[in-house]
């Protein structure tokens, strides 16, 4: 078998398009926040078909990283970005939430514009980052190299709520833009000396109104949390009309309204489903026209299972900190972290060269985060360590952080500190 391409970043599309050109940016994007590729086979073969039949796991990234990355990694082309211009617009924040579009396969060349939007969406994504507070632990002071500040107690993180988030659950808009009221038909008549029949103004002409809207079936069970789609279809092209969603079950949410131009396109509408939306999720949605007579309106009801199977590792996905300190000056390091199954027990860090007061053991310093709620565990947390240089380093000291679950999985970074003069 001959491959074209780097099988790890190729989409499943088969041929070189504008949208798997956006898979593939999909792919990096995801490796730069999970830190590994979404799919990773032994072999190219085993890649491709995981390109085309594996879900990549969106769990394993930030939360406001999701929803993009997934939409460029839809596995049908016709479900990602229509163009490299319509991500843009997103990530700059011109247009709204994605929404799933028909789009024709042409070749086009935006390898120039990729790379530009590879940047956009990293600067976009990070913007939105959760940050969280640290844990308690115990104080330790050692008297050679680096000693542990004791940890302090801090807020617990929260997320501010948005519209179609899981703290307040509902759903997101495609690209909207607000309704604006029409005019009425008038007549003027105007008069001279000696009169003459009244003359009429031009009438405004009035937006087409949709002939037909239907909307497609929910389908099959979906995970949660996660995200559902409406989508519909109408006709005739040009026709214009408001929609609305309201999430209605088993909680009540704000409804969302947003104009609609029937382009000949599948237009759908993203909603955000929590953990708690099982065994099902419930959103009606109702279109009218011009006037506000309503054209048509469909409760949509989506069987859910929860997502997060047992038996998967906890992950550090990065650690901030400084790579020096001056004598008597503390370090405070961060160490960013998720668990899928929503079990983790410790995060240790380890010095090298550096030990307790009055012993030979090693430098050694641990945090019970098994408190932490397993919700907040799987969306993201941060846990803080900090040092504090008591004496000159002639070489960088590594620093290793491990973070263990209940079921003994574990997963391990390393970070280089120097105190310097």
């Amino acid at each position: 078998m001959t491959v074209l391409g780097t099988p790890a970043y190729m989409a499943p599309d088969g041929q070189a398009t504008e949208q798997s050109d956006l898979y593939s940016l999909g792919c990096v994007l995801y490796e730069t926040f999970a830190g590994a590729p979404p799919f990773a086979g032994e072999t190219p073969q085993q890649l491709m078909l995981q390109h085309l039949r594996d879900a990549p796991n969106l769990q394993s990234l930030p939360p406001a990283a999701r929803k993009p990355v997934g939409w460029l990694l839809e596995k049908d082309p016709r479900h990602r970005p229509a163009n490299a211009i319509a991500l843009l617009a997103v990530l700059q924040g011109t247009s709204s939430t994605p929404r799933k579009t028909v789009v024709g396969r042409r070749p086009i060349a935006v390898g120039a514009v990729v790379g530009l939007l590879g940047l956009a969406a990293l600067g976009a994504i990070a913007t939105m980052r959760l940050r969280g507070g640290n844990d308690d632990g115990e104080d330790d002071n050692p008297d050679k190299g680096a000693a542990v500040l004791p940890a302090e107690t801090a807020a617990t993180p929260t997320r501010t709520p948005t519209r179609g988030s899981a703290t307040e659950p509902g759903v997101t808009p495609r690209p909207s833009t607000p309704v604006e009221p029409t005019g009425s038909p008038s007549v003027v008549a105007t008069a001279t000396s000696p009169p003459t029949p009244p003359t009429a103004t031009p009438s405004p002409t009035q937006p087409a109104v949709p002939g037909a809207l239907v909307f497609e079936e929910p389908d099959g069970a979906h995970p949660v949390p996660g995200d559902v789609v409406i989508c519909w279809d109408a006709s005739p092209l040009g026709a214009e009309f408001t929609m609305t969603v309201t999430r209605i079950a088993p909680t009540q949410g704000q409804p969302v309204a947003f104009k609609e131009v029937v382009d000949g396109d599948n237009h759908c509408f993203f909603g955000e489903t929590s953990a708690q939306d099982v065994p099902f999720v419930e959103f009606r949605a109702e279109a009218r026209d011009h006037s506000g007579a309503l054209v048509t309106a469909k409760t949509l009801r989506y069987e859910t299972y929860q997502s997060t199977p047992a038996g998967r590792p906890p992950q550090i996905t990065f650690v901030s900190g400084p790579a020096s300190a001056q004598l008597d000056e503390p370090a405070v390091f961060g160490v960013f972290w998720r668990d899928p199954d929503g079990d983790a027990a410790t995060i240790t860090m380890t010095v090298t060269d550096a030990v307790f007061a009055g012993t030979d053991d090693p430098l050694v310093e641990s945090r019970d985060i098994s408190g932490i709620p397993a919700e907040e565990q799987q969306s993201g947390h941060e846990t803080l360590f900090g040092l504090l240089c008591k004496s000159v380093d002639p070489e960088p000291r590594t620093l290793t952080f491990v973070i263990t679950d209940s079921s003994g999985f574990t997963d391990e970074r390393t970070a280089l500190f120097a105190c310097t003069s």
